[in-house]
């Protein structure tokens, strides 16, 4: 590779960082300006729930205000690609959004460089017992920058394509071991309109 050539990488990669990074801030600020105020409606809603049972006497069974909020999790295939790090919040009712990080090296595809992936969803989840139906909706965000074994750029691209879960997901009321496997397909546009079946299983933590 020439001095010149490699310059150009280096600058590609810089700029790639960059542009990286502010989508990353952009997609965090949208999830959590999206869940403050639907948080503080659920917990509203949590409230007036509470006050309605305290009245009438009802029963104390688990509903869907009373959902632990938060999981971590590494899902192996799905929404992320090869894999992802994700990290779900419940919002209000059945609802929440998720978002995941994956990064590995190009050389899987016979490659010098880096693919990332960051899966962001909302989800839904209408059973409020330990295990039920998982339904959620969102996008894949894919970067890849990697170059030819010979140092010419050979991929520099970034999409965006549309993501979809229908699964099973296993989380006990009291926070625990949580277990997910889905059917996660994908549409999205490369040199035309282009859809995928795919799918993933995840193993992680509720608290």
């Amino acid at each position: 590779m020439t001095r010149e050539n490699y310059m150009v990488v280096i600058t590609s990669s810089k700029t790639h960082m960059v542009a990286m990074a502010k989508v990353l801030y952009t997609v965090s600020f949208f999830v959590l300006w999206i869940s403050f105020p639907l948080t503080v409606v659920g917990q509203e809603t949590s409230a007036s729930s509470d006050s309605i049972q305290a009245v009438g006497h009802a029963s104390p069974d688990t509903t869907a205000t009373d959902r632990i909020r938060n999981a971590v999790y590494l899902e192996l295939l799905g929404a992320g690609g090869l894999y992802s790090i994700n990290y779900d919040r419940h919002i209000a009712g059945a609802w929440g959004v998720r978002a995941g990080y994956s990064q590995v090296g190009a050389w899987m595809a016979l490659r010098d460089g880096t693919i990332r992936t960051m899966p962001v969803h909302f989800v839904y989840t209408p059973s409020a017992s330990r295990s039920g139906l998982e339904l959620g909706a969102g996008a894949m965000f894919y970067w890849d920058d990697s170059d030819s074994f010979l140092g010419w750029q050979v991929s520099d691209e970034f999409r965006v394509s549309a993501s979809f879960n229908v699964g099973y997901r296993y989380q006990p009321a009291e926070g625990g071991f949580l277990f997910r496997i889905g059917f996660t397909p994908f549409v999205g546009y490369n040199d035309g309109l282009r859809a995928g079946p795919f799918g993933g299983i995840s193993f992680g933590y509720a608290f």
